[in-house]
């Protein structure tokens, strides 16, 4: 099964979260969902702890405000796509963003809505339409 990895820049999340991320994680099927939080810190400094955990030809996804917006379908062709080519690893950087490094360093900056979320919110949010596309790569009628 191949793998998408999340990194989070994140202290410890509230339980909610852990159990919705649970629950939607053992749901998927096409692809298994490797998730890694590291210490909030300098938007340097987690750059650089970021890219640390990037294995070797990792296509790098960045979600930003300022990203490209996607409906659920085409997220889901795109996130298809990502692991028939590529080890993806999507990032939701610190509360301060990303640093410019990273920034520069990204294939790809997405974005999940032009509204502003609390970081275990736009995670869950994530993670859920990650379910989605699975449920949308796999004709479940889930999204209807």
């Amino acid at each position: 099964m191949k793998k998408l990895r999340l990194i989070v820049v994140a202290t410890r999340p509230p339980a909610w979260l852990s159990t919705a991320e649970q629950f939607y994680s053992k749901q998927l099927q096409r692809f298994e969902l490797a998730i890694t939080a590291i210490r909030p810190s300098t938007k340097e400094k987690e750059a650089t702890l970021i890219l640390e955990k990037c294995p070797p030809a990792t296509h790098l996804i960045l979600l930003d405000v300022r990203g490209k917006a996607l409906n659920s379908e085409t997220f889901a062709t795109t996130v298809g796509n990502w692991l028939q080519q590529t080890t993806p690893v999507l990032v939701i950087a610190g509360a301060h963003g990303a640093a410019q490094r990273l920034s520069d360093t990204a294939n790809e900056v997405l974005s999940l809505s032009a509204l502003t979320f609390p970081h275990a919110l736009a995670r869950l949010v994530l993670v859920e339409q990650l379910f989605r596309a699975d449920c949308i790569l796999r004709n479940h009628p889930y999204p209807r």
